[in-house]
C-alpha cells in the first residue's frame, strides 16, 4: 500500500459530499486557492481516467495513459501556478459549520494522482529537469489544504503531500545532481502547513454552530443524540467548543513532546457530555498523522542530501523526535532512513528511497 492512503481513505471517509464542479476563471489572481480549483476542473473525467489515476504508480504508459497524460498538463500547469503563490484562502463559509460543503478535497486527490503520474513519466522518460519544481509544488499544494483549517482538509493535505513526499523519494537516485539541488533549494523554502492548534480551534467553533442548528442528521449520519431544546443545544455547544479549546492547548507543544499528547487527548474525548460524541470523536486522531508527516519532511531533505553526498550525510540531520540524526542504511538501488519516532504500525517512521520507496 502506498503510504499517503490511509491519510486520504481517512478524510475521505470522514467527510464525503456530492462533488460541485467549479467553473475555472481565467482572470489572473493572487490567490493559490483559485488556481488550484481551476486545476480541479481542468483535471480529464470519466471511469478510465480515474482507473489510470489509481493506478498511477504501476499503470503502462501505453497510447491510452499518454492520452490522458497529455490531458492532464492543463490542470497540472495551473496547480504549479497557485503553488508559486504565497497567499491561499479558500475563502470558506465557515458560518455553514460542519454542514459546510468541499468538493476540492475529492479533486485535490485526483490532482495529486494526476501529477504524481506526470512524475513517474517524465523520470521514466528521463526528462528530469521539471522533476524538482513538479515534486516541490506537490507537497506545497498539500500544505495549503491545511490552511483550510479543518480536520479533514489536514488529512487530505498531509496525504497530497505524503504522496509528493515518496515520489520524489523514488526516484532520488536518478535525478542528475543540478536537479537534486534544485530539490534541495525547495524544499527549503516551502510555506508553512496551518499550525495544528489553530485547526483544532476552528474545528471546535465549526462543531458548535452545527449543534446550535441542531439537523437531524450531518451527511447521512443521525444526530439522536443531540437536545431538541434550544437553550440545551447552545450549553452543549459551548462545552463541545471548550473541548476543542483544551485540545488546541494540549497540543501547543515543542514537536518532541507532540507524540505524548494522546492520553490528555482520549481523555478530553472520554469526557464529552452525551450528545458530543460525532463532534469530539477525531480528537485524538491527528497529533500521529502530525507526527509523522514531520519525521517525513525532514527524512525527505537528509535524503536528498544523502543522494548527493553519501550515506554520512545523514548525520547533519537531526532526528525531529530524538537527541540524535536520522539512521541511515543501504538497500538495494538506494538508501532507507529512520526516525524515533513510531508509526501507526509500531515501527520507526522510515523513508525509502529508490525502488522499494512504497515497500511498508
Amino acid at each position: 500500500m502506498r503510504p499517503f492512503a490511509p491519510f486520504i481513505a481517512l478524510g475521505i471517509a470522514l467527510f464525503s459530499p456530492a462533488p460541485i464542479a467549479i467553473a475555472a476563471d481565467p482572470a489572473p489572481s493572487d490567490n493559490a486557492a483559485t488556481y488550484y480549483r481551476q486545476a480541479f476542473d481542468a483535471l480529464p473525467k470519466g471511469d478510465d481516467v480515474d482507473r489510470v489515476f489509481k493506478d498511477w504508480d504501476n499503470v503502462a504508459f501505453d497510447g491510452p495513459t499518454i492520452k490522458i497524460l497529455r490531458q492532464c498538463d492543463p490542470a497540472i500547469e495551473l496547480m504549479q501556478r497557485g503553488a508559486s503563490m504565497k497567499k491561499c484562502d479558500w475563502e470558506l463559509d465557515y458560518n455553514k459549520g460542519m454542514e459546510l460543503e468541499l468538493p476540492e478535497l475529492k479533486q485535490a486527490r485526483r490532482l495529486a494522482e494526476a501529477t504524481s503520474l506526470k512524475t513517474r513519466y517524465l523520470c521514466e522518460v528521463k526528462r528530469y529537469e521539471r522533476v524538482a519544481a513538479i515534486s516541490a509544488d506537490l507537497i506545497t499544494m498539500g500544505r495549503h489544504l491545511s490552511m483550510q483549517q479543518l480536520f479533514v482538509s489536514r488529512l487530505i493535505g498531509i496525504g497530497v503531500e505524503t504522496e509528493g513526499i515518496h515520489v520524489a523519494a523514488r526516484y532520488l537516485p536518478d535525478l542528475p545532481p543540478p536537479v537534486l539541488q534544485q530539490l534541495a533549494d525547495r524544499l527549503g523554502k516551502l510555506p508553512d502547513a496551518a499550525a495544528l492548534a489553530d485547526t483544532l480551534r476552528n474545528e471546535g467553533r465549526m462543531s458548535a454552530i452545527t449543534i446550535k442548528k441542531g439537523p437531524a442528521a450531518l451527511f447521512g449520519v443521525p444526530l439522536s443524540d443531540l437536545p431538541k431544546d434550544p437553550a440545551a443545544r447552545a450549553e452543549l455547544a459551548t462545552q463541545v467548543e471548550a473541548a476543542w479549546d483544551q485540545a488546541a492547548k494540549v497540543v501547543s507543544v515543542p514537536l518532541n513532546e507532540l507524540p505524548g499528547t494522546h492520553a490528555q487527548l482520549q481523555a478530553i474525548q472520554n469526557a464529552a457530555p452525551l450528545g458530543a460524541a460525532t463532534f469530539v470523536k477525531p480528537l485524538p486522531a491527528l497529533p500521529p498523522v502530525d507526527c509523522m508527516i514531520a519525521a517525513d519532511r525532514a527524512l525527505l531533505r537528509a535524503a536528498v542530501a544523502v543522494t548527493q553526498k553519501g550515506p554520512g550525510a545523514a548525520k547533519s540531520f537531526p532526528d525531529p523526535f530524538g537527541s540524535a540524526p536520522f539512521t541511515c542504511e543501504a538497500i538495494d538501488g538506494g538508501y532507507e532512513l529512520r526516525s524515533v519516532l513510531l508509526n501507526r504500525k509500531a515501527k520507526p517512521e522510515s523513508l525509502k528511497t529508490g525502488p522499494h520507496a512504497y515497500d511498508d
